[in-house]
């Protein structure tokens, strides 16, 4: 059953571009089974919503925090980060993930397996 879940949950990951998408077209579906190296995969509209019926797997909100940070994992990050913005003045570093664009393109639902907890983290 682990491994059933394991690869499940590498397909999503995959596919992370149809996470806020429930009625795909067929070119849709063959454009990321492109993107995945299957050029030759075919596809009714009807495909990934019976694909994901089959495997138990649904959209789910996306909430609350698997765990926390350890100090050592941010103490670590702290000392790369440090050492990434050298050289560079205060003006020209910018928080990327506060701007419009990343706001915009953050995943309200994410795929997990159906009666799963679904969280961040």
């Amino acid at each position: 059953m682990a491994m059933h879940k394991k690869n499940v949950l590498d397909i999503g990951t995959k596919m992370e571009i149809i996470k806020e998408k429930d009625n795909l077209s067929a070119k849709q579906i063959k454009d990321i089974a492109e993107k995945l190296g299957k050029t030759d995969f075919h596809a009714s509209n009807g495909w990934l919503e019976s694909f994901r019926k089959r495997r138990r797997i649904s959209f789910k909100a996306v909430c609350g925090v698997a765990g926390d940070a350890s100090d050592e994992t941010v103490n670590t990050w702290i000392k790369k980060i440090e050492k990434l913005i050298e050289g560079y003045e205060p003006q020209n570093i910018v928080n990327a993930d506060e701007s419009e664009i990343f706001f915009h393109g953050l995943p309200t639902k994410s795929l997990c397996i159906k009666k799963a907890k679904c969280t961040s983290g």
